[in-house]
């Protein structure tokens, strides 16, 4: 088997090695899908991912000029501690109504916004078990926090 060469000003040595790797699974980009495509990789028994960022300054993608510092996460232990939960079906709607406000939802949104509504829970409790995601209560003065 034959290294493929590096591509032109970028890399050198490094493109090399990685050209010749040998992996379980490629994912292409550092933003949120990226890494949550290596995580599950890996959980469900690759042994070996390669995660590549093509930008040397932006790594996490546009989730991180998007993404800020806040995270919505429906339904988590701390909300069940405090009696708060909301049934995958009210969050879906509310999913939608934040999205679609005059109605008219793509099926594809839809059923997007359904996953995450029935799998988000378990997505939080498997990032914090595995140590990725530390979650902290904060508390909200009024309703522009």
């Amino acid at each position: 088997r034959q290294a493929l060469p590096p591509p032109p000003g970028r890399g050198g040595e490094r493109s090399r090695e990685m050209a010749d790797a040998n992996v379980d699974v490629v994912v292409v980009g550092t933003g949120a899908a990226g890494c949550a495509a290596a995580l599950g990789a890996l959980l469900h028994g690759a042994e070996r991912v390669l995660v590549l960022e093509k930008s040397k300054r932006l790594v996490g993608g546009t989730t991180r000029i998007a993404g800020g510092g806040w995270l919505w996460c429906p339904n988590n232990r701390f909300l069940h501690k405090l009696g708060v939960k909301q049934s995958p079906e009210e969050i879906q709607g509310l999913l939608e109504a934040l999205a679609y406000p005059e109605g008219g939802a793509d099926a594809g949104d839809l059923e997007l916004m359904r996953a995450f509504a029935q799998e988000w829970p378990e997505v939080i409790e498997t990032l914090q078990s595995q140590g990725l995601m530390n979650l902290q209560v904060v508390d909200v003065r009024d309703q522009e926090d």
